[in-house]
């Protein structure tokens, strides 16, 4: 990622919470989410990026949100959330799941995204994403053994749930605090998604 797109990133991260209630508007820029209830208690607020490794807008998000990711408040909790849409999106979405519950998956994420859709590399099943994080010292077998374990089988139900619920129907999407939709489209393209989503975290942490 460039210098330039950093400070672009920035500086929309701290304009936007000055942004005024009438500068987005639900149904055009972000939905209510039906039978919202705030995902974290107290005064943190939950940010989260729903993803599939073999999205090319995705991709392209992504120095957009990691630069997003390190300007958010400490009262904000950022998530990652794997989508699986369908059974061609459930290897690796499970393998960022056992990425994440071994914790490399901050090492592997991005370089992941940049196998697929910079290098072509044909990463698709949990096989090749085992082989993949190979290069981060994590035993094959270890991750083949976590990938098909209750655990990682339960956050996959998990979040399968939850990105039903939330009604995301393409990624990119951000969700805040279990309330929010935000989908890229015509009106929110990707570096205005950032916008939307700090200007509604500004608004559930007013409260």
């Amino acid at each position: 990622m460039t210098r330039l797109v950093f400070l672009f990133v920035a500086l929309m991260s701290t304009s936007v919470f000055a942004q005024n209630d009438g500068d987005f508007k639900e149904g055009l820029h972000y939905t209510l989410i039906n039978d919202a209830a705030a995902t974290t208690a107290g005064d943190t607020v939950a940010a989260y990026e729903i993803f599939g490794y073999l999205c090319p807008h995705c991709y392209s998000f992504q120095p957009f949100v990691t630069a997003w990711e390190k300007e958010l408040p400490e009262n904000v909790e950022f998530i990652r959330v794997p989508a699986i849409f369908s059974a061609a999106w459930e290897p690796l979405g499970r393998a960022y799941l056992t990425a994440e519950m071994l914790g490399v998956a901050d090492k592997g994420h991005e370089d992941i995204f940049t196998a697929i859709h910079k290098d072509k590399k044909q990463i698709r099943s949990i096989e090749d994403a085992a082989d993949f994080y190979a290069q981060y010292d994590v035993d094959t077998a270890k991750f083949l053994s976590t990938a098909s374990s209750f655990a990682v089988d339960a956050k996959v139900r998990k979040y399968q749930a939850l990105v039903r619920k939330w009604g995301v129907r393409g990624t990119p999407s951000l969700v805040i605090n279990g309330k929010y939709l935000i989908s890229v489209s015509r009106d929110v393209p990707p570096p205005k998604m950032i916008e939307v989503a700090n200007y509604l975290i500004a608004k559930e942490l007013a409260k």
